[in-house]
């Protein structure tokens, strides 16, 4: 061994200690939640279930009481568990889900060493994991954010330590994975502008030639062919049942909450027109308590008085439109104010864990249960000391991710990450500004960013605190310390 690096190979292999401690310390954390018991089976995750055991049965394209605002990925996978476990199918997602978490938080910290090799700030990283409680107890309910985080992290992986043009096995794997992202939740439309972004800065910062634009153009076409043989088969299937070749059908649903639904400003009063006139002479006769403000109030009164997924979701998209023309301030302040919140939105236990109370209506029939009431109490006490409850605590970590990814824009070697990354969280933050009400469970998909982005971010700030900007992009990078035994 060199003695002049027998310090800094001594100091790193402490640090790589610490970073399987702190792995094996979040494994525990999931172990213990996890046997603690599932959470309740209600309003999303019951619908999820539901979809599930119409795959399980051997309907995989779902068309007994055909929906279209769900996309395939996460009810086949139901499906799945439930065909191969049978009585032991809701433990076996719940094991699955904690797994996907478990993923997660090592993909975290590879992503951070893959940015910095900087074993103390991949510490970091894992720690921020590992006190983490607001995304660990959503592993508990059957909804798809837990599925998709590892799905999401990964593609990022990808998209942001590619040294040079992303050759084309790297490519595939992307378009695959976004494509399997978006089977899970249509949200990853936002990563579209991302994909073409980490594709074309290199050639612009090269310029672009004709070769340059041919290898844009080519990489393009077969991402677009990746996606349609991955994602078609869904887009036929909507085709033929609701005349509707999309992969999912939620706008009009979606547009409702943003525009008529709770926040602030106060939502504009609903429209005077023959589409609201008509969805009240639907909705008149309705068994179902209608609440105006509530988008899945009015559908499913509407789907109740006879109409289609697709021509409720129709109908709610033009009274939605409507009120958005008729007061188009209103609608845009209510949307910044949404991006806003977005940020600072809090953890809730009530509704991670649907109250964490059982009923015979949210206890699944056939399933095997499993934890103590003594076990579920225990951890209801330590969720609500999450960290991520905190108001506080939510804008200071939003700040500093933000800040941190921010400095990636500003180093020689890592801004393009840096671009791509707070393009994602933008992109992320805006669509559900335009078409939803921030939650926690939309943003905490971000988080294995955000703490990347931070850990990652904060070398490049003092970098650039100690020798200003202009002298890091001047300055030669400094070779990594090695260790050579």
């Amino acid at each position: 061994m060199n003695p002049a690096n027998s310090s800094p190979c001594w100091w790193n292999r402490l640090g790589w200690g610490v970073a399987v401690m702190l792995l094996l310390v979040e494994g525990g954390k999931l172990i213990w939640l996890e046997r603690a018991g599932p959470a309740p089976v209600a309003y999303d995750a019951a619908g999820y279930w539901q979809l599930g055991t119409q795959v399980a049965r051997g309907d995989v394209w779902m068309t007994a009481d055909a929906i279209g605002y769900r996309t395939p990925g996460y009810p086949w996978l139901i499906g799945v568990c439930q065909w191969l476990c049978g009585s032991s199918a809701w433990r076996a997602i719940s094991i699955l889900q904690h797994l996907c978490l478990f993923i997660t938080t090592g993909l975290t910290a590879w992503w951070t060493w893959r940015l910095t090799s900087r074993v103390w700030l991949v510490n970091l990283a894992l720690l921020i994991r590992v006190l983490s409680l607001g995304s660990a107890s959503y592993a508990e309910t059957l909804l798809t954010e837990t599925v998709y985080l590892p799905v999401l992290t990964l593609t990022m992986i990808l998209l942001t330590t590619s040294r040079d043009v992303i050759n084309w096995r790297t490519w595939c794997g992307i378009c695959g994975l976004w494509s399997l992202s978006f089977l899970i939740r249509p949200s990853s439309v936002a990563l579209l502008p991302v994909l073409v972004l980490a594709l074309a800065l290199p050639s612009w910062s090269t310029g672009f030639s004709r070769i340059a634009v041919r290898r844009l153009a080519s990489r393009l076409a077969v991402g677009g062919v990746i996606a349609a043989v991955m994602i078609g088969p869904w887009c036929v299937r909507n085709a033929l049942i609701f005349g509707r070749p999309t992969p999912v059908i939620f706008l009009g649903r979606e547009l409702w909450i943003s525009i008529l639904g709770p926040g602030r400003p106060i939502a504009p009063s609903l429209p005077d027109s023959p589409d609201m006139e008509r969805i009240r002479e639907l909705t008149a006769t309705s068994q179902l308590e209608i609440q105006w403000e509530n988008n899945w109030s009015v559908s499913h009164a509407l789907t109740d008085a006879g109409l289609t997924d697709a021509q409720a979701d129709d109908l709610q998209q033009k009274v939605a439109w409507q009120a958005l023309w008729r007061d188009p301030l209103r609608a845009v302040l209510r949307m910044s104010w949404k991006a806003v919140d977005f940020w600072r939105v809090v953890y809730d236990r009530e509704q991670a864990l649907y109250g964490d109370k059982f009923t015979p209506e949210t206890t699944l029939k056939g399933q095997s249960m499993w934890g103590q009431v003594q076990q579920r109490e225990r951890r209801t006490q330590w969720l609500s000391m999450a960290p991520e409850h905190q108001l506080l605590v939510m804008e200071l970590g939003s700040l500093l991710g933000l800040m941190g990814t921010l400095g990636l824009c500003l180093s020689p070697r890592h801004w393009s990450a840096g671009l791509v990354c707070m393009t994602t969280l933008v992109m992320f933050c805006g669509i559900t500004a335009v078409l939803d009400a921030p939650s926690y469970r939309y943003r905490m998909i971000l988080e294995p960013l955000l703490i990347t982005g931070g850990c990652a971010g904060f070398a490049i700030w003092r970098q650039v605190m100690g020798i200003g900007t202009k002298n890091l992009w001047n300055s030669v990078d400094l070779p990594q310390n090695v260790c050579n035994d």
